[in-house]
């Protein structure tokens, strides 16, 4: 017997709700009179400002994953194909929208108390912005916001949050915020602060602790406010540790100050030794004790590994921990690994061979060690990693993908080559780049859909949605911007280098209309990675007898996996109704 919507349990209908993404709240809280406020207290819970748009499922997908319904996003233009718009336009818009925003908490004072958490993030100091964001805070105060963060440092300090007395969760910067009172704030965020006079007064019922992920900058604050001090932290359930290289002693102090057993979340920050000693990794995953309540882990290169074989080493002793932690911690639901690439790519031992063997270890091994737990897992820069193995980068690009997307926009990846060079800060001179430093800007540039912010961290990338971002196919993560020629490189003359120091008089036919076409390029090789997570790189055979659980000929295989990130393309992993499994990819499709 049918029932309507109506007829449910509120406490259904409310979570149902939850599913739903921001337009079609707004369009069912029309409908009715009864869902209004459940529709606009779901709406307004959970708000984030930013730049660019989330990223929203493809119409043509099988199965979606409601990553976009996580936040209500407050944004500039969507990003239309061959449409540019410029970022102080973007800005314009992001303005009049909070505007509208204050203008409607202002009349309708109700919707004030639905606002829980407000995050604003990829934000420079703009007067403007300053404005707006200070008008929002000072009508918050009246409600119960919990959280209100803003990811720039500099655009933070312009601010006033003093008016807000619900806070749960404070971030602390130059100033210490000794003189603000109570018992309900449950978590630190550490930014640029030092001395934190009032830490023995949140301690005792402080969940979450997060520090920056610079070395010092952790450890400074860890020893002159936690350490010194001997503060205990009982109810601690989220943290981070930045491993110490100089001081061992450190490390040991710090884990006596954690109460494991109340851990949930953990990230891990490990950061790069040069030197012949490959077993200090795997001496800091040991002094991790049983965790039996960790739910969620996230493990971070905190420097560059510059080659194959100290990236190897990395991840076999990280697989050989996360072997160990999985057998003593049954309810772990999610994991993320996050390496530190060189910047443009290209390992001096990036042979295709060497590819191999880490793409075995990633898409075979780990697969199966986190097999019995339902686990989602999130690799935010594989491919970046993957990339620096300009041999394999060369088949991608001239002998990958043959459909007619990838016909066509891999064959203007390799015109972009043949006109454009890099900066090399070693020789302080330009020079032909090849696939590999192509591949790792734009894997770069796929990593920025993702959360990078180091106070919300790596363990966050569920309570964000994806963001729709664009790049110009210039800008880099090296200090200069790939540089553009009129001409091919292999017609200039031998002494044309001189030029290369010039401004660029050359118009590129390179930008973002051209760049929003790449993502679904680059998940058709991402594809083959999740097929071989699946067992189905073999043809995709069906199981010959339907009424057996079999995938593609390899009997007892069941994948728990449901979901998995990489290099923000996200999939749903699956099975068919005779067991065979199937993957979504739920936004990059053509």
């Amino acid at each position: 017997m049918s029932r309507s919507f109506l007829e449910l349990p509120v406490s259904v209908r409310n979570h149902i709700l939850k599913y739903l993404p921001q337009q079609s709240l707004i369009n069912l809280a029309l409908t009715n009179y009864e869902l209004y406020h459940p529709c606009m207290q779901q709406l307004y819970a959970r708000i984030t400002i930013q730049p660019d748009p989330p990223l929203r499922p493809h119409h043509k997908g099988r199965e979606n994953d409601f990553h976009d319904s996580v936040q209500t996003v407050v944004y500039g233009f969507a990003h239309v194909s061959g449409k540019l718009i410029k970022p102080e336009v973007h800005t314009r818009m992001i303005i009049a929208k909070l505007k509208v925003l204050i203008q409607a908490l202002s009349i309708n004072t109700e919707l004030i108390s639905y606002v829980k958490q407000v995050h604003v993030l990829g934000f420079g100091a703009n007067t403007e912005m300053t404005e707006c964001l200070q008008e929002l805070i000072d009508i918050l105060k009246s409600g119960s916001v919990e959280k209100f963060y803003v990811g720039d440092y500099k655009l933070r300090g312009l601010l006033n949050f003093s008016n807000l007395t619900t806070l749960t969760t404070l971030v602390l910067d130059d100033e210490d915020m000794g003189e603000y009172k109570g018992n309900h704030v449950n978590e630190l965020l550490i930014g640029s602060n030092i001395n934190m006079t009032s830490l023995s007064q949140y301690a005792e019922n402080l969940k979450s602790l997060i520090l920056p992920n610079d070395h010092d900058k952790y450890w400074q604050w860890v020893n002159h406010n936690l350490l010194r001090h001997k503060i205990h932290l009982p109810k601690l359930e989220r943290f981070k540790i930045v491993f110490s290289l100089e001081e061992w002693e450190l490390n040991i102090q710090l884990m006596e100050v954690i109460p494991w057993k109340s851990i949930k979340e953990l990230e891990l920050v490990i950061g790069y030794k040069d030197s012949n000693d490959t077993d200090y990794v795997i001496d800091f995953y040991n002094l991790i004790p049983v965790c039996p309540k960790l739910t969620k882990i996230s493990i971070i290169q905190g420097d560059i590994f510059p080659n194959h074989v100290k990236n190897e080493i990395f991840d076999l002793n990280t697989f050989n921990f996360i072997t160990n932690i999985l057998s003593t911690s049954p309810h772990m639901v999610y994991l993320s690994i996050k390496h530190q690439p060189l910047a443009l790519g290209d390992f001096p031992d990036g042979m295709e061979g060497n590819y191999f063997r880490r793409r075995e270890l990633f898409m075979k091994v780990l697969p199966k060690i986190i097999n019995n737990h339902n686990i989602v897992l999130i690799l935010p820069n594989l491919f970046e990693s993957f990339a620096g193995y300009e041999q394999y980068m060369n088949l991608v690009l001239w002998n990958g993908c043959k459909c007619n997307h990838c016909d066509l926009f891999l064959d203007k990846l390799d015109q972009y080559l043949m006109h454009h060079k890099y900066y090399n800060g070693k020789f302080d001179s330009f020079r032909d780049m090849n696939a590999s430093h192509l591949f790792t800007a734009i894997a770069y540039q796929l990593n920025q859909r993702m959360i990078k912010d180091e106070l919300l961290t790596q363990l966050s990338h569920l309570r964000f949605p994806l963001t729709n971002r664009l790049w110009d196919f210039h800008s880099n993560s090296t200090p200069k911007d790939f540089k553009c020629f009129e001409e091919q490189l292999i017609d200039q003359g031998e002494y044309d280098e001189d030029q290369d120091h010039n401004p660029n008089v050359h118009r590129c036919e390179f930008d973002e209309s051209v760049y929003i076409h790449i993502p679904v390029a680059i998940s058709h090789y991402l594809n083959g990675l999740v097929l071989e997570i699946l067992h189905l790189n073999r043809g995709n055979a069906e199981a010959e007898d339907d009424e057996k659980f079999m995938d593609g000929g390899d009997e007892g295989f069941r994948l728990n996996m449901r979901k998995f990130i990489v290099n923000g393309v996200s999939y749903i992993l699956d099975h068919e109704i005779n067991g065979t499994h199937f993957y979504e990819n739920v936004y990059d499709i053509v």
